[in-house]
């Protein structure tokens, strides 16, 4: 944390106020008024803040909350205003209050890249795993190896008499016919099964989340898909 971004209310209010004033009936009078300034602070630069990152249990359905208490929700941190048990929150703003979007500090974040290793780590870092977890998320380079195809009436290395009833081709369709696809990714990412089951209610939500994520680094242009062992 640089120093010129220190703030504590107790040194400012003392230090701010004359001394024949520096009364203790005073000094908490203006802790008290200046108090959500520090709370700001603290979330900004303190030990658990946007710039150091936060590691608040995650949010748990059967755990009875009260106000002030704070949980972790997917990638984000929210703070309890009320007393409350199974209200997940995202869905309750008057019960929860979002304090930050990303637990990862700022910090941290800055160093993340698309690079193998990095990109690796950022993968279990989100999707709460750690470096001594195991089994890990993980990413495999896939090489991609498509052969093409000749169309023609006839001759040495054509296809005009394979493809149809009537042996003659006349649209590509009679060659591939009308359902062909070709899906080609550059890259797998790899979830173990357990972990992956724990990312949402069913295979397509699962897998957005891991791609909420895996997006923000992965270049533009380069296909991937994800699966699990």
């Amino acid at each position: 944390m640089n120093p010129i971004y220190s703030y504590n209310v107790n040194y400012v209010q003392e230090k701010l106020t004359p001394p024949l004033l520096r009364k203790p009936i005073r000094i908490d009078w203006l802790k008290t008024l200046t108090a959500p300034i520090q709370l700001k602070y603290n979330d900004i630069y303190g030990t658990q803040s946007f710039v150091n990152s936060f590691n608040y249990a995650k949010w748990s359905s059967v755990t009875a909350y009260t106000a002030g208490n704070r949980v972790r929700f997917g990638i984000s941190i929210y703070e309890a205003l009320v007393a409350n048990t199974n209200v997940d929150p995202p869905s309750d703003s008057e019960t929860w209050l979002l304090i930050e979007k990303d637990f990862v500090g700022i910090d941290e974040r800055s160093k993340f890249s698309s690079q193998h290793m990095v990109f690796q780590y950022v993968l279990n870092r989100y999707l709460n795993t750690t470096v001594s977890t195991i089994p890990q998320i993980y990413v495999t380079r896939n090489t991609i190896d498509t052969n093409g195809f000749y169309m023609g009436a006839d001759g040495d290395g054509t296809y005009g008499e394979l493809a149809t009833n009537t042996g003659t081709i006349t649209t590509q369709d009679d060659f591939l016919g009308t359902s062909y696809s070709l899906n080609q990714y550059a890259m797998t990412i790899y979830v173990p099964s357990a972990l992956f089951l724990t990312l949402g209610n069913n295979t397509v939500n699962r897998e957005q989340t891991v791609r909420n994520v895996a997006d923000k680094y992965v270049l533009a242009g380069i296909l991937y898909n994800v699966l699990t062992y």
